[in-house]
């Protein structure tokens, strides 16, 4: 299997792509067209009114490189994905050296997949939808289910009765009279051999074939990809999947066995399969590209920073055991924010409009009496001496001083000084780095502002990554 490594967000011409792909201009551009309703890709060409230099997540663009005449190709997702045979990686836009981690054993892949299925899996959200409606669906995340149910509780079986001659289960009394001839001593039968029952293993049972041959297939379609994520591929069974019929029948059967299973590691076995079978070959397979990933990483990059960073949002005072004399106890942290009232000009009786100032991380220490307030961002900023580029925008930078005069009462009644007040932005580096600040004059002349500035720091994805996936 061809593995082809990419970024996300790099623009890429038809011609480098071919390259990459092995294949024909023609071909590559039909690749793109299916990758694009599957909102993967995007084509930007010259009619964009726009600096490529702000868009782009590069360092710097090179005109002779990019002919805008035909345009360019950007991958706006993070994951794997299988298209005609190959097995397409896009790395997060953050990593510099992403082309040495093959040489590293894929280090930062397995990491990444691991925290995209983590969350998908607590957002209950394993597929998107594409510009025409269409569902795709994230395929590796169920196999690995598939594999880890099985190295849990092995292949699906049941059992079936058999007889046996002087065994260990019950006696078959009515076999035993029929089949074995007895001694008689004072007109009693005695029976030297008698016949017993034993459940065994039905190999031949057709779900336990089934499971064998899933297994199997998925191993040999995705062998390049589970050898990657350090999953051995299983060689179980020599059958294929269409001599079980086609996939409404196999779905049909495994309904009924449902209904007749009362094993829960059964039970969710049978679910599997049974989803497997509902998602993946529900798509005509020549057009169909399997993958785990995501478009939305940014919501990803939040979610970790807002895990690990403990953020209380959604916790109540009476939980972090602080007080706040508008409100009452069962309020949460983001509900303190006032809301907007909006008054008609012939009644003096407010309206509260619905939505407010929404923080998106407050973590409050309540042993060291600190409070901090952070924005995580998945920006690429370049901030030195020479310029400041891929920056949060005024809104941004608004909002977050908005967010600490919001809370300043709450934080006077509590005792709880500010701490910090952040941009969070990820970093391939190993160390996390506080690299400048930006500042409003307008909110440093006020006195209930305690941050002059709003720091900019540098969070190291693979510790806030590692933490994130320890965390439950």
């Amino acid at each position: 299997m061809r593995t082809v490594i990419l970024r996300e967000n790099e623009p890429y011409s038809i011609e480098y792509l071919s390259r990459l792909f092995q294949c024909s201009n023609e071909q590559v551009i039909q690749y793109l067209k299916s990758l694009g309703l599957m909102n993967i890709v995007k084509h930007i060409n010259k009619t964009w009114n726009i600096d490529l230099n702000d868009f782009l997540d590069v360092d710097s663009i090179d005109s002779d490189t990019l002919n805008l005449e035909k345009g360019v190709y950007l991958f706006t997702y993070v994951g794997m994905f299988l298209i005609d045979g190959a097995c397409i990686i896009v790395y997060p836009k953050y990593l510099k050296n992403y082309r040495k981690d093959k040489y590293n054993g894929y280090k930062d892949l397995k990491q990444i997949v691991e925290v995209i299925i983590k969350y998908q899996a607590n957002k209950q959200d394993f597929g998107g939808d594409t510009n025409d409606g269409k569902e795709y669906f994230n395929i590796l995340s169920l196999t690995l289910d598939l594999f880890d149910n099985y190295y849990k509780y092995g292949l699906y079986r049941n059992e079936m009765d058999i007889s046996e001659i002087n065994g260990y289960g019950q006696i078959l009394w009515n076999r035993t009279m029929n089949y074995s001839i007895p001694y008689i001593k004072e007109n009693r039968p005695i029976y030297f051999d008698y016949y017993t029952s034993k459940k065994v293993n039905n190999f031949d049972d057709f779900f336990h074939r089934l499971h064998a041959c899933l297994l199997t297939e998925i191993s040999d379609n995705l062998n390049d990809i589970l050898l990657i994520l350090e999953v051995e591929p299983l060689k179980l069974s020599n059958e294929k999947l269409n001599d079980f019929g086609d996939v409404d029948h196999i779905i049909q059967l495994i309904n009924q066995e449902l209904s007749q299973q009362f094993v829960t590691s059964r039970h969710n076995t049978l679910k599997l399969i049974k989803s497997y079978f509902e998602k993946s070959y529900t798509y005509n397979q020549s057009d169909v590209v399997s993958l785990v990933g995501t478009g939305s990483f940014h919501n990803i990059w939040e979610e970790a920073c807002s895990v690990v960073l403990n953020n209380n949002f959604d916790d109540t005072l009476i939980d972090l055991k602080l007080t706040y004399k508008k409100t009452h106890y069962s309020t949460k942290i983001s509900k303190i924010v006032e809301q907007p009232k909006w008054y008609y000009s012939r009644d003096e009786a407010p309206h509260l409009a619905n939505k407010t100032l929404i923080p998106d991380i407050i973590s409050i220490n309540n042993e060291e009496k600190t409070f901090s307030i952070y924005d995580a961002k998945y920006y690429q900023i370049i901030l030195n001496d020479e310029q400041v580029a891929k920056q949060p925008g005024i809104a941004d930078i608004t909002k977050q001083y908005l967010y600490e005069l919001a809370y300043k009462e709450f934080m006077v009644e509590n005792k709880l000084s500010m701490k910090e007040n952040a941009f969070l932005m990820p970093t391939d580096e190993d160390e996390k780095k506080i690299i400048g600040y930006v500042s409003l004059d307008m909110f440093r002349a006020l006195d209930e502002i305690k941050s002059k500035s709003i720091k900019i720091i540098l969070l190291p994805t693979r510790k806030i990554y590692a933490d994130y996936l320890r965390s439950t």
